[in-house]
């Protein structure tokens, strides 16, 4: 299978997959702490969003949160192992709890 992404785009599909759903002021808020920040300012990140939107890795509910689309899971079960996402989101959960 071919994907239209960028590597960074592994990073970032990643991210919203932690945290969703999402609204993409969030997202950027999030990502100051990770490998993303190093590449993408928060014009690049939001322009990258949406061209991810538009490809169909992220959908985005009625609400205007971004969750990640169906046709990503291939792409991050190759970036990402599904045992360290799922910690990840369980710290992720749990900080957001008593913030």
């Amino acid at each position: 299978m071919q994907w239209k992404a960028a590597p960074i785009d592994s990073a970032i599909l990643g991210l919203v997959q932690l945290i969703q759903p999402a609204h993409p002021e969030r997202v950027y808020l999030e990502s100051r702490d990770t490998v993303i920040a190093q590449f993408l300012n928060k014009r690049h990140l939001l322009r990258s969003l949406e061209r991810l939107e538009q490809t169909g890795f992220l959908l985005r509910s009625n609400d205007g949160l971004l969750v990640v689309a169906p046709k990503s899971y291939a792409l991050l079960s190759r970036s990402l192992d599904p045992k360290e996402r799922d910690k990840a989101r369980i710290l992720f959960l749990n900080r957001k709890r008593y913030e």
